[in-house]
């Protein structure tokens, strides 16, 4: 990925991953709001995306309107909705809101300022 030279930035990689959870028995249980929450972050940065990037965009672009209701309507967003975290499932889609972004430094997450 890589930013303008008017930026001063330089060209880099990074990785972004939709984490998703575990079911019960341990096994994978992938996250359609994680993927969505992946694809609003790598649809602000330029350069070059692997495939899983350009669907993980797309799943944003397509839900960007409305995005609670897709949450709320998915297992774990109902289940939490459910589960009286039902505020939690609204404020998760808004999207534009945090200043700082985590960002690696040495073996801990720090905040880094986002200009």
């Amino acid at each position: 990925m890589r930013k303008g030279a008017e930026d001063g930035m330089r060209e880099c990689s990074m990785a972004i991953i939709a984490a998703g959870e575990r079911w019960e028995d341990g096994t994978l249980r992938p996250s359609w709001e994680d993927m969505a929450g992946a694809g609003a972050t790598i649809s602000h940065i330029s350069g070059s995306r692997s495939p899983e990037a350009q669907a993980a965009c797309r799943v944003f672009q397509f839900a960007k309107g409305d995005l609670e209701h897709p949450m709320l309507m998915r297992s774990s967003g109902r289940q939490r909705a459910e589960g009286g975290f039902h505020d939690d499932v609204k404020s998760a889609p808004e999207y534009s809101m945090s200043t700082t972004i985590p960002f690696l430094n040495g073996n801990e997450f720090a905040d880094q300022a986002v200009t």
